[in-house]
């Protein structure tokens, strides 16, 4: 009796001993336990079940086998991407650039992000250099944009992971961004506007994956997905060859009670071969096209003409149901030691000027003008910038290495 308890109590398993891919498992010799030759019966000190575990390795040789099988018919699919990803590797494909930045040098030479009118004093504190870390206060007055004046305070922060930006106006409006490069690969951002007007307020998420010789990026703006309202954007570009690259932006759009819009824009960016002594590793051109399913047509070029002269022009055409419109402008951009010019004449006679000269290290003036020959009428600005140094910090000495925040 005292023999059946014993062998009761132990694990039906015990006999087996090492794992289920082990070899196979050598007996116990304890008397208390039937011998290998021993007959498996009903009895209590040796259940039935011993046998079934004893099963478990033809059980992994079957897994095993199911995983041969899976990896044999994966492997013409194994073997030609690998092969395809040793041919990108060979091209040395450069980095396109993000879909949104097809056309970022024009952008750099025309006026349109760089005009305004009226008065506009801007004050600038740093407090740190790396981490990056600067405070201003931004002034305007009689501009088109607020007659009465108005007033904004903005704060930026960056390091080499992390890019922060913040504003606020007089009328309680706020604007943040923030930028977060995980890797050298993916980077997340964040935009959020809020406005006491109705429907101002805004929420705009964003992942960039950079690839090898391509960038992807997921956008979404004020989405909801519990009933699937806002935008959601999906844009892609890849170098084709070391000068062309082309891409796809789709968008899917949807507002409460409205219904569902789809558009997809077709994108091309052609670049010329750096040309020495003038673009350094840029390229000595650049033309792209973005071509929008709703009959919209943008085509830009820029060319660097010399060490310190860009030259931009830029072609709009929108063909939708009745509206037929066209808009082409031209510019060129002056880049001195200290000081830059741009200027700029479109279609409509509009001709725009930007002057940007830095007349201290800590002090500089613009000046924007808009004269509208056809309409008989002229803009005016005029900006003045200053920036004070660190506490203690003298502005002539050398200053520490700066971070590489994530700007986009």
């Amino acid at each position: 009796m005292a023999s059946s308890s014993s062998t009761s109590s132990s694990s039906p398993f015990a006999h087996l001993g090492g794992t289920v891919n082990s070899p196979p498992p050598t007996f116990n010799a304890d008397p208390l336990l039937p011998p290998p030759s021993a007959e498996v019966g009903s009895s209590s000190a040796y259940p039935p079940q011993a046998s079934a575990a004893a099963q478990l390795p033809a059980s992994s040789s079957s897994s095993s086998s199911s995983t041969g099988i899976l990896s044999t018919l994966a492997s013409p699919f194994t073997r030609a991407y690998d092969s395809f990803a040793r041919v990108r590797a060979n091209l040395d494909l450069p980095h396109p650039g993000l879909p949104e930045r097809i056309n970022n040098e024009a952008m750099q030479t025309f006026t349109t992000n760089h005009l305004f009118d009226g008065v506009r004093f801007d004050l600038a504190k740093g407090a740190s250099i790396n981490p990056m870390f600067h405070v201003s206060h931004n002034f305007n007055l009689g501009g088109s944009q607020a007659r009465n004046g108005s007033y904004s305070f903005s704060t930026m922060y960056g390091t080499d992971e992390i890019f922060a930006t913040g504003n606020v106006d007089d009328t309680g409006a706020v604007q943040a961004r923030v930028n977060r490069r995980w890797n050298k690969t993916h980077t997340s951002k964040a935009q959020a506007s809020l406005s006491q007007g109705f429907g101002q307020t805004m929420l705009q998420l964003e992942h960039v994956l950079n690839g090898r010789d391509n960038s992807l990026s997921l956008k979404s703006i004020n989405a909801n997905p519990a009933d699937g309202t806002g935008m959601y954007m999906f844009s892609f570009l890849q170098s084709v060859t070391p000068s062309l690259a082309l891409g796809l932006e789709a968008v899917y759009a949807r507002q409460p009670g409205s219904p569902e819009d789809v558009t997809s824009t077709y994108m091309l960016k052609y670049s010329g071969a750096p040309k020495s002594g003038i673009a350094g590793d840029r390229p000595e051109w650049i033309g792209s096209v973005n071509l929008i399913t709703q009959g919209i047509l943008q085509a830009s070029y820029w060319h660097k003409l010399g060490e310190r002269v860009d030259a931009a022009a830029e072609l709009t055409v929108i063909s939708a149901g009745a509206k037929r419109e066209a808009e082409a402008k031209i510019a060129a951009k002056w880049d001195f030691r200290l000081a830059t010019l741009r200027a700029q004449l479109d279609n409509f006679g509009r001709l725009t000027s930007v002057y940007e000269a830095r007349i201290f290290p800590s002090f500089s003036m613009t000046f924007a003008a808009e004269l509208d020959h056809l309409r008989s009428q002229a803009k005016f600005g005029f900006g003045v910038s200053i920036e004070t140094p660190l506490n203690g910090e003298d502005p002539t000495a050398p200053q520490p290495a700066m971070p590489s925040p994530p700007f986009y």
